[in-house]
């Protein structure tokens, strides 16, 4: 189990792959986050996480789990 750096419900992780951390979060579906972005964005609001997730799931429509880098915040 981890985090979500979202909603911050503990949720399931997902594999990692290279340096991302996956989450599988009830409310916010698969998703993953760059290392940088687990650097740099701890404290971002939950606004700004939220729009992240919908850039990086708009740049990768077909992935199963988009990741979210630096350039979605």
């Amino acid at each position: 189990m981890t985090t979500c750096p979202i909603c911050k419900l503990e949720v399931p992780a997902l594999d990692k792959v290279g340096t991302a951390d996956g989450f599988d979060c009830p409310e916010h579906g698969r998703f993953k986050i760059s290392s940088t972005v687990q650097i740099t964005q701890q404290n971002a609001s939950w606004d700004r996480w939220e729009a992240a997730l919908k850039r990086a799931r708009a740049r990768q429509p077909n992935e199963w789990a988009p990741i979210i880098v630096d350039d979605d915040f």
